[in-house]
C-alpha cells in the first residue's frame, strides 16, 4: 500500500515591507487598537522572542520553545538573534524575523486567531477556537487497492463549519493560543519555504500513513471496528520473543507489553505514547510502528479488493439483466405481434406499459427510442468498466 498527499494547507504572510518604513497597513490590522504591541505573549514557557508584525510594523512578542529556537538558529544567521541581557528575551532581525513574522501573520490574521480571542486574554477557549480558520478541506481516493491519495480542496476553513477536523486528531489536541500554533507551524515547515504542505500538516498528527488509514476507517472502507485478532497475536508474539530473556524481570516485561498494547490501539502512532512508554520500547519502537502500519495496510488492501470485486459482480449482474431486456425488446421490434413468454413480459414490464397503445398494439416509435436508450446506457457502462478502478470518499469538511 502506498500513500500520496498533495496541496498547500497554509502559507506565511508576505513580509517584503520589513525592508522599508513599515507603512503597509492592511485591512486586518486596522481592527487593532493603536498600541506599541499588536500581540504580546502571556505565556511563560520557552524563550520570549520579539519581531515586527507583518501587517503594521508594530512589535510582537511570542514564546518559542527550545527545539523551535534551535531549529531557527541552525538554519538562519546567528546575526539575526539579539539577546537582551536584562530579561533573556531575543530580538529577531533579518531573514529570521521575516520567516517568523510571516508565519505569525498567517496565524493571527489569515487563520484569525487574534480576532477569535474575544476577551483578549491571550488564550482561546473552546468557543473562541471554533471561530478560527485553522483547518482545511480534503478529498481522497483509493486506487487499484494499492494506493490511497488525498488532496486539499479548500484552505482556511472555519472550525465551526467543519464536519471533520483535518489538522488535529481530537478537539483536545488543538493549539490553545497563537504561541502554541506558531511553534507547531514553524516546526512543521521543514524546508523553511513559508508553506505548509499537506504532508507537513499530517506529519504533525502522525504522518501520511497513519492519517490516511484513519480516514479510510471513517469512510467505511475498514469494516471491522477492531483490528483482527491475528494482528494482535502476530505483533505481540514478536514483542514477547524480543523481550523474554533472563535479563528482563517480569515488571519490565509487563511495562513493555502495556506500552505495545497502547501502540496497537493507536494504530502504530508513536506520538500517542508518553516519553516513558517510548523509552520502555526503546530502539524497537520504530519497527513496532512499521509492523502495525504494514498489517493495517494489508488488511485495508484485502477489504478494498473484496469490496471492488463485489461491486463488479453486482455490475455484471445488472449488465446481464440489461442484455436480457434488450434481447426481448429487439425480439418485439422484429415482430410486434409475436406473443412473449411470462418471463419475457416480466423483464420489460415498465417498458411494455409505455409502448402499449390503448388498443393493445405496440407503438413502434416509442419502442425504437427505448431500444436506443438501453443500447447507449450499455455502451457507457462498458466504457466505464475499462477505466482504472477508483473509489472516492467524501470531502472532509
Amino acid at each position: 500500500m502506498s500513500y500520496s498527499v498533495s496541496g498547500i494547507a497554509f502559507s506565511a504572510m508576505p513580509t517584503n515591507y520589513l525592508d522599508f518604513n513599515n507603512d503597509n497597513t492592511t485591512k486586518e490590522a486596522s481592527k487593532i487598537e493603536n498600541k506599541e504591541y499588536s500581540y504580546r505573549t502571556s505565556n511563560s514557557y520557552g524563550t520570549v522572542v520579539e519581531f515586527r508584525d507583518p501587517t503594521n510594523g508594530k512589535n510582537v512578542s511570542a514564546s518559542l520553545n527550545d527545539n523551535v529556537l534551535e531549529k531557527l538558529k541552525s538554519h538562519f544567521s546567528e546575526a539575526d538573534f539579539h539577546k537582551n541581557k536584562e530579561d533573556a528575551s531575543i530580538k529577531l532581525s533579518g531573514e529570521t524575523e521575516k520567516f517568523v513574522s510571516g508565519w505569525f501573520g498567517d496565524i493571527a490574521y489569515k487563520r484569525e486567531f487574534l480576532s477569535a480571542d474575544k476577551n483578549q486574554d491571550g488564550n482561546l477557549n473552546d468557543d473562541e477556537y471554533l471561530n478560527t480558520k485553522n483547518d482545511f478541506h480534503t478529498k481522497g481516493a483509493f486506487y487499484n487497492v494499492a494506493m490511497i491519495e488525498e488532496e486539499i480542496t479548500t484552505t482556511y476553513s472555519k472550525i465551526s463549519e467543519q464536519k471533520y477536523s483535518n489538522y488535529i486528531k481530537t478537539f483536545d489536541d488543538r493549539m490553545k493560543n497563537i504561541d502554541q500554533e506558531l511553534n507547531r507551524t514553524i516546526d512543521s515547515d521543514k524546508n523553511f519555504d513559508g508553506k505548509m504542505t499537506l504532508n507537513e500538516a499530517y506529519n504533525t498528527i502522525g504522518g501520511d500513513a497513519s492519517v490516511l488509514l484513519s480516514h479510510a476507517k471513517e469512510a467505511g472502507l475498514l469494516d471491522a471496528p477492531q483490528k483482527s485478532k491475528n494482528m494482535f497475536d502476530n505483533i505481540l508474539m514478536k514483542q514477547n520473543n524480543s523481550i523474554s530473556s533472563p535479563k528482563n524481570n517480569q515488571e519490565d516485561e509487563l511495562k513493555k507489553q502495556q506500552a505495545l498494547m497502547k501502540l496497537l490501539q493507536a494504530n502504530g502512532d508513536a506520538s500517542k505514547l508518553t516519553a516513558d512508554e517510548k523509552a520502555v520500547l526503546g530502539s524497537e519502537l520504530h519497527q513496532y510502528s512499521k509492523d502495525i502500519t504494514d498489517e493495517l495496510s494489508s488488511s485495508l488492501s484485502k477489504i478494498l479488493d473484496s469490496k471492488i470485486n463485489n461491486e463488479l459482480n453486482e455490475e455484471f449482474k445488472i449488465t446481464k439483466e440489461e442484455t436480457k431486456k434488450l434481447n426481448t425488446l429487439e425480439k418485439l421490434q422484429t415482430d410486434p405481434t409475436k406473443e412473449l413468454s411470462k418471463d419475457e413480459k416480466a423483464q420489460i414490464e415498465p417498458e411494455l406499459k409505455k409502448i402499449t397503445k390503448e388498443d393493445g398494439t405496440i407503438n413502434s416509435l416509442k419502442l425504437d427510442d427505448i431500444i436506443k436508450h438501453v443500447k447507449s446506457s450499455q455502451s457507457y457502462s462498458e466504457k466505464e468498466e475499462t477505466k482504472t478502478l477508483g473509489r472516492y470518499y467524501e470531502e472532509r469538511g
